[in-house]
C-alpha cells in the first residue's frame, strides 16, 4: 500500500514538473501576445496620424492645382473687361462727336 501512495506522489511531482513548464511556456506566449497587441496599437495610430498627414497633403495638392486656373480665369476675365470698356469708349465716343 505504501508503495502505492509513493507511485502516486512520483507521479503527481512528474506531472507538477510538467504543467510548471507548460505555464512558464504560457506565461512567456503570453508576454508576446501582450507585445504584439501593445505593437499593433501603435501602428494603428501612427496609421490614423499619417492618414490625417495624407488628407492635409491631399487638400493642399488640389488647392496647388486650382491656383493656375484661378489665375487664367482672372486673365481673361480682366481681357474681356479691357475689349469691352475699350469698345464702350469708342462707342461713347463716336456718340459724341
Amino acid at each position: 500500500m505504501e508503495e502505492r501512495f509513493i507511485e502516486q506522489i512520483k507521479e503527481n511531482e512528474q506531472r507538477c514538473k510538467n504543467n510548471n513548464h507548460r505555464i512558464d511556456k504560457l506565461e512567456d506566449d503570453n508576454k508576446l501576445l501582450y507585445e504584439m497587441v501593445t505593437t499593433t496599437k501603435l501602428i494603428a495610430q501612427q496609421m490614423e496620424q499619417t492618414t490625417q498627414e495624407l488628407k492635409e497633403i491631399k487638400k493642399d495638392v488640389l488647392d496647388l492645382k486650382g491656383k493656375p486656373a484661378k489665375r487664367w480665369d482672372l486673365i481673361v476675365t480682366g481681357f474681356i473687361s479691357a475689349v469691352v470698356s475699350a469698345l464702350a469708349t469708342v462707342m461713347v465716343a463716336g456718340v459724341l462727336n
